[in-house]
């Protein structure tokens, strides 16, 4: 079983979604996110993954998160592109990235997406499981900062992977009555999948990914403060906010001593509408960190604890 997942950068994790088959689920595009009310509404499955999901969630500490229909719909939607599609991506077939793709769904604060797909993750058991499984898929599902969700399964029989999960996260409260986008259905995917026969062996499971995590706005507080008068710092293994309040420092000079524990540090530039991000795994061209900059608010993603010494 191959599973993949992205958070905030690309981390190792594990997913699955399945869209239903049938007239009843196929996707439209609109300018904005046309998807059948029937896709929308969750079926007995993806309620109980919500399920299983605020159960996850209350193990750990955390206040349930309510089903939100404009999250539901950015899901049902991303779900239901995918299955047109050969790969696995949060950009979807109109170039929309996951911030981009919810407001258009009626998201008023969008926060996280997790994608999985392959029929071995169908059940919602199955996929939970995969998901916990991942570093920076469990970080997302673990969100303290979180308040709605939205989920969708679809299944596509003779697509290549068969069954494809969306799970969006949001920031507020749940909209009293749902978005009702209007306006004329255009056809979806630029390349449309060409209709196969059911196949007759079970498909591998694909990586499922995990969209970079959007501070709430306001943004939630920082998880930690950066000293640079300390000696060291310690980030625990997973996703970990923190804000720099010691001079810019070149970005891999502070975290030389990280070692292959570090997977990579990001940052979001509001006025851009882009992340971006350093790791010491990527070609310096690919970097678009330099210096870590005082009173900015940085993501950690690292595979095991990771100490830094601090000038």
């Amino acid at each position: 079983m191959l599973l993949r997942a992205l958070t905030l950068a690309a981390v190792i994790t594990a997913a699955a979604a399945l869209p239903l088959a049938g007239a009843h689920r196929s996707a439209a595009a609109l300018t904005n996110c046309d998807v059948p009310d029937s896709a929308v509404a969750l079926d007995a499955d993806e309620q109980a993954f919500i399920q299983l999901l605020n159960d996850y969630r209350a193990q750990n500490g955390l206040q349930p998160v309510a089903v939100d229909t404009a999250l539901s719909r950015a899901a049902a939607w991303m779900s239901i592109d995918l299955a047109g599609r050969a790969g696995l991506d949060h950009t979807d077939s109109l170039g929309r990235s996951p911030w981009k793709r919810m407001p258009d769904c009626g998201a008023a604060s969008p926060g996280g997406e997790n994608l999985a797909a392959g029929t071995p993750l169908a059940s919602p058991a199955a996929v939970l499981q995969a998901w916990k499984g991942s570093p920076g898929h469990n970080a997302i599902m673990l969100g303290k900062d979180f308040t709605l969700v939205g989920v969708a399964r679809h299944t596509a029989p003779g697509s290549k992977f068969g069954v494809y999960w969306t799970l969006t996260f949001g920031y507020g409260r749940p909209a009293a009555q749902p978005p009702a986008p209007a306006a004329t259905p255009t056809p979806v995917p630029p390349t449309p999948a060409p209709t196969r026969p059911a196949p007759t062996a079970t498909p591998t499971a694909v990586p499922p990914t995990a969209a970079p995590t959007r501070p709430a706005q306001p943004p939630a507080p920082a998880g930690g403060q950066a000293q640079a008068q300390s000696h060291t710092v310690t980030f625990p293994a997973g996703v970990t906010t923190f804000t720099w309040s010691g001079s810019p420092a070149p970005v891999d000079q502070l975290f030389a001593s990280a070692g292959t524990a570090l997977r990579g540090v990001y940052a979001y530039d509001a006025a851009a509408g882009r992340w971006l991000r350093w790791s010491p795994r990527l070609h310096p061209r690919l970097n678009t960190i330099t210096h870590i900059q005082p009173g900015v608010r940085y993501w950690l993603v690292a595979a095991s604890p990771v100490t830094l010494s601090l000038p």
